[in-house]
């Protein structure tokens, strides 16, 4: 206990202790300020992925769930999509009262010259083929287009399901 208090006492002994605590204060703010700056365009450079790798991704990740229905067998599929990613963009808006008339106007955020994306809205699916091994059995097609439904929540229309020659 009295190794405690003697180290307080040399702290308190500092002269402009309060400056000194202030400064190393400051710089972790800094740190901790412009360490969360490149964490974001980390995280922004992250989140700009290539759609034909998102399309990809989720066609093998279906194909390995069909491919585990019992009779489906290997399994191969191709997803089309109506369009593009649409990119949502932040914008602030400034209304301004002059003489009882109210201006509003939209300006686009901007971050080091780029826009603000607030989100990335996928395209509708146009239509899924799946070509499966066990698909010549009814009740195997039936439920990887069961499967698929549930998966994409695209209707049974949309679904094609054949056999593999």
């Amino acid at each position: 206990m009295s190794e405690k208090k003697g180290i307080f006492a040399k702290i308190k002994s500092v002269k402009n202790i309060e400056i000194i605590f202030a400064l190393v204060l400051g710089a972790i703010a800094l740190f901790v300020f412009f360490g969360n700056f490149s964490l974001f365009s980390t995280q922004e450079k992250n989140s700009s992925y290539d759609f034909s790798e998102y399309v990809s991704s989720l066609q093998n990740k279906i194909e390995a769930v069909i491919s585990q229905i019992n009779g489906a067998g290997n399994v191969d599929m191709v997803i089309t999509f109506s369009g593009g990613v649409e990119q949502e963009y932040a914008y602030t808006t400034e209304k301004v009262t002059e003489n009882g008339v109210v201006t509003e106007t939209n300006t686009l955020t901007l971050v080091s010259g780029k826009p603000v994306v607030i989100r990335d809205k996928m395209p509708q699916i146009s239509g899924v083929v799946i070509v499966a091994d066990g698909a010549g059995n009814m009740s195997v097609r039936l439920e990887i287009i069961k499967a698929v439904q549930a998966l994409l929540d695209v209707p049974n229309g949309k679904i094609e399901v054949f056999k593999r020659s």
